[in-house]
Order: structure tokens, then C-alpha cells, then sequence
């Protein structure tokens, strides 16, 4: 019985391995392909969109005077 637990644990860690190299090999080919894939843009810094921000805001200022209220 033990001997059939480690059989199974060493093909199971085999199979790990196996799936940890091809992850990888995945992983690398798309960092591979992702600069062509993209124009280079990441050099501006990311600022808040507009309309995000208003909205936001809006939340913000309606939760104030709905806690406001509350009391």
C-alpha cells in the first residue's frame, strides 16, 4: 500500500513539474509576443479618468449628505 502512495506521489509531482514548465513556457512566449502586440505607452504616467473621478466624487459628496440625514 505504501509503495502505491508513493508511486502515485511521485507521478503526481512528475505531472506538477511537467504543468509548472509548460506555464512557463506559455508565460514566456507571451511576453514575448505582448511588445508587438501593443503600442509603448507606459512611459505617461496614468492619470484618473474624468468621468471616474466625477463619479466618485458624486458618491462621495451623496454618502456624506445621506450620513448626514442618518443622524
Amino acid at each position: 500500500m505504501d509503495l502505491a502512495f508513493h508511486h502515485l506521489a511521485q507521478s503526481t509531482h512528475a505531472d506538477d513539474v511537467r504543468h509548472a514548465e509548460r506555464v512557463n513556457e506559455y508565460r514566456r512566449i507571451a511576453d514575448e509576443q505582448r511588445p508587438a502586440a501593443r503600442p509603448v505607452r507606459e512611459v505617461v504616467e496614468p492619470r484618473p479618468h474624468p468621468v471616474w473621478s466625477r463619479l466618485v466624487n458624486a458618491l462621495a459628496v451623496n454618502q456624506m449628505r445621506f450620513h448626514r440625514h442618518a443622524h
